[in-house]
């Protein structure tokens, strides 16, 4: 399955994005930029974080192209490059991938299924960047290139990444509404460390989020993680849905975190985690 291409011909709507954080890993700058679609129309999202957000979006009036990566009059994401311009500003990135695809649901069985509404996956989920955004040099930042679509979002989720010392954490935590009941946190993604990726379990979910902090405990294959995050700068988006209602994002791509493994290995990580909340 190619998790950068996959989606399903919904006949009642569908939403889609691809997306590319890239972060300093000096700490305190990074790029997010995403290209959405909802009900056959194309728009650009860019913000800059140094460290305060500098966000700005585009829904443009024309088709979506034929293409599996977008591609519209003004931006184009491809599996190794971004190019565009917007407002004036322009971004000319490529990168090296690093890691292979990472899904977020347990089985490719369960994509593009009346439930879960929603799929994602990481389809780079650490690069190193080259290139520049602007007059700013981009060469030797982190990047995580990503992917959503479906029918609906979820009706809640938190997502969280970070390039580590001997690896990175990318994890996507849901709750998904089945007729009146909201389901617990479910986790999906992992953990790379020491050349091996140890993937999200079955188990509780634990998150709590209260104002800047977010604190996840996450069950891993072997063990936990532990996220302990502090997003002091933020910038906040309105979600479209091709359906129900909306979501409210909030996202921080230069955040602060204490990540703990198997409650004996910690780093301690500044500006350079990307944790992201909608509801």
């Amino acid at each position: 399955m190619d998790l950068a291409r996959a989606r399903a011909p919904f006949k009642d709507g569908l939403y889609e994005s691809h997306y590319l954080t890239a972060t300093d890993p000096a700490g305190g700058r990074a790029l997010w930029l995403r290209h959405t679609s909802l009900h056959g129309r194309p728009s650009v999202w860019v913000t800059w974080f140094d460290p305060e957000p500098h966000a700005r979006r585009l829904e443009l009036d024309e088709p979506l192209s034929s293409t599996d990566w977008p591609r519209c009059s003004i931006a184009e994401l491809t599996g190794t490059t971004a190019r565009g311009e917007l407002d004036g500003t322009g971004w000319d990135l490529q990168w090296e991938p690093l890691a292979a695809p990472l899904p977020y649901l347990p089985t490719e069985r369960l994509y593009d299924r009346a439930l879960p509404r929603s799929n994602g996956a990481a389809v780079v989920p650490h690069a190193l960047v080259h290139g520049r955004y602007g007059e700013t040099s981009l060469d030797g930042w982190h990047g995580v290139v990503g992917h959503n679509w479906g029918r609906e979002h979820a009706d809640q989720w938190c997502w969280l990444h970070t390039a580590l010392p001997e690896g990175w954490l990318d994890l996507v935590l849901v709750r998904v509404r089945v007729g009146p009941l909201l389901t617990p946190w479910i986790a999906g993604g992992g953990v790379h460390v020491d050349g091996a990726l140890r993937r999200t379990r079955p188990g509780r979910v634990r998150l709590d989020h209260q104002g800047d902090r977010t604190v996840a405990e996450v069950p891993l294959r072997g063990g936990h993680v532990t996220v302990d995050v502090r997003a002091e700068h933020h910038v906040t988006w309105d979600y479209d849905s091709p359906r129900g209602p909306g979501r409210v994002v909030r996202n921080c791509s230069v955040a602060d975190a204490t990540v703990t493994l198997d409650a004996g290995r910690t780093w301690q990580l500044r500006g350079t985690v990307a944790v992201e909340h909608g509801a």
